[in-house]
């Protein structure tokens, strides 16, 4: 198929967590094996998390003109997600009530992150030296949380591109810097060059690393579960 525009989608949970009727059937419309994986959750968050992912992911596909059904899916020796058919390449991601898929021709990486109130030297392990100086050296403990969260999802997202596993080593070994008023990536996992975009959404950094050049500027954002419902139906 033609070169797929790389981009990011947005689902809210709200409407799985309110509505128990719609909560089960989006339940019977994923995988099995996605149900099995959430019948071992806990929290109702936690599912309605899950289940918005795969069907935000199904939903795109569906616009794409595809058949789900059609693509195989098998996870990498580090746990990321993939079609073994298909040149399409996706991620995923969630946190808090939102749950995000980004979709691309070339390797992908996406995250997302509520914002909240963390001491940033409990993750002083996680953080490459010069980070935590840049971190450190803010005086504004708001503005401190906001660009740790930045840092967070940005180096999360590229390790999500790469798909090599996330750790302390490799988030510490990976430096996020300043570049005038933005963010970027300096990595020694190979010669390739990233580009990242961060979106804006309230209470919430949302990253996307990716190996096109061209990433779609704005976040779709889908108006409502019972829009991917419908949708999939047809």
């Amino acid at each position: 198929m033609s070169q797929i525009e790389t981009e990011l989608y947005l689902i809210s949970t709200k409407e799985l967590m309110d509505n128990e009727s719609m909560f089960y059937n989006c339940y019977n419309l994923i995988t099995k094996e996605r149900r099995m994986q959430i019948d071992r959750f806990v929290l109702k968050s936690d599912k309605c998390l899950s289940i918005s992912a795969e069907l935000l992911l199904r939903y795109i596909i569906k616009a794409l003109n595809l058949n789900f059904e059609n693509l195989q899916l098998f996870n990498t020796i580090h746990g990321k997600p993939m079609f073994l058919n298909s040149n399409i390449q996706f991620n995923l991601s969630h946190s808090g009530e939102y749950a995000i898929c980004a979709i691309s021709s070339l390797p992908v990486g996406c995250d997302i992150e509520r914002i909240r109130d963390i001491s940033v030297g409990m993750f002083r392990r996680f953080i490459h030296p010069n980070e935590y100086q840049m971190l450190i050296s803010e005086s504004n403990e708001e503005e401190r949380i906001d660009l740790f969260f930045r840092i967070w999802t940005i180096k999360e997202a590229f390790l999500k591109n790469l798909g090599i596993g996330i750790s302390e080593e490799s988030f510490a070994t990976l430096e996020v810097y300043k570049k005038g008023n933005s963010l970027s990536i300096q990595q020694t996992y190979n010669d390739n060059i990233y580009y990242l975009k961060e979106y804006k959404l309230n209470g919430y950094k949302v990253s996307l690393v990716s190996l096109d050049k061209c990433i779609r500027s704005d976040m779709k954002q889908i108006d409502s579960m019972q829009t991917i419902i419908e949708t999939l139906k047809k």
